[in-house]
């Protein structure tokens, strides 16, 4: 019973980063990380709007939502309206940027688990309408300069690309292009490949998915699974950090585990 209650407590995470890098037309940048929020059955109007109330009052450079946006579904939100509303009020200067998720398809679920195989995931149309409705800029595979200072590279997601298949481009091909004497932000759901971003340049990378486990004993067995299950870590030169999420999978409940936003404040040092 505790563990459904707390399912809903959001927590405000607190980061740190200093960036060796010239910052641009800034010192510093406010990122407000956000991640598996899993609008559905489970997390809808009230919720949301208790998001949208605890980002607006962290002062962000930024959003970035590190996918798993929908639970598989968009006719399970209830006031869809009322969400999308929610939503197109996230304040920051910069704008709000996301990647997409592996659970952001239309797919049959049950009690919360996915019970389709990888080749018939699909995304509709009506996620890509939502998220464009809300005031959000989706990145799939695709690089933004931002304010002519850092880049922001959204990744498509390693399990589901949303076509069916997993096909992505490489960290290769979309690093190609930029200029790594600027701060570079990888976005993207899964927090794998961490050494791989590390080496080709990336300064920090931003991943959900995890949900830290979510409820005990997987919050345990969690720290084998994931080279950085939740929280700050640092790869070389580069500093990863991983929200628990807003939402829940499966069961609604948390039980050892917080459902968080991450606030990263990136301090640039030249």
């Amino acid at each position: 019973v505790l563990g459904i209650l707390h399912s809903s407590d959001l927590t405000v995470r607190k980061y740190n980063i200093q960036v060796a890098k010239d910052g641009g037309n800034r010192d510093r940048l406010r990122v407000v990380l956000l991640a598996d929020l899993h609008m559905g059955y489970s997390v809808g109007e009230r919720r949301i709007e208790n998001m949208v109330r605890l980002v607006n009052e962290q002062d962000a450079d930024i959003i970035l939502i590190a996918g798993d946006l929908f639970d598989n579904t968009v006719e399970g939100i209830d006031c869809p309206e009322a969400v999308k509303a929610s939503l197109s009020s996230l304040k920051s200067r910069l704008g709000v940027y996301a990647c997409w998720g592996n659970h952001d398809v239309s797919e049959r679920l049950f009690s919360g688990f996915s019970t389709k195989r990888l080749e018939n995931t699909l995304r509709g149309e009506e996620m890509e309408r939502f998220v464009r409705e809300s005031g959000m800029t989706m990145l799939a595979d695709e690089v933004r300069l931002i304010d002519d200072s850092f880049y922001v590279i959204g990744r498509k997601d390693y399990e589901n690309a949303g076509d069916g298949t997993a096909r992505r481009k490489s960290l290769g091909e979309l690093m190609a292009g930029i200029d790594t004497d600027r701060l570079v932000i990888s976005l993207e759901h899964e927090p794998r490949f961490l050494r791989q971003n590390a080496d080709a340049g990336v300064d920090v990378m931003l991943c959900g998915h995890t949900h830290d486990g979510q409820f005990f004993p997987l919050n345990i067995a969690i720290r084998t699974a994931w080279e950085n299950p939740a929280g700050l870590k640092t790869v070389g030169r580069m500093t990863s950090v991983v929200t628990s999420g807003v939402g829940v999978y499966g069961p609604d409940m948390r039980i050892g585990t917080d459902a968080d936003i991450s606030v990263v404040d990136i301090q640039f040092a030249p």
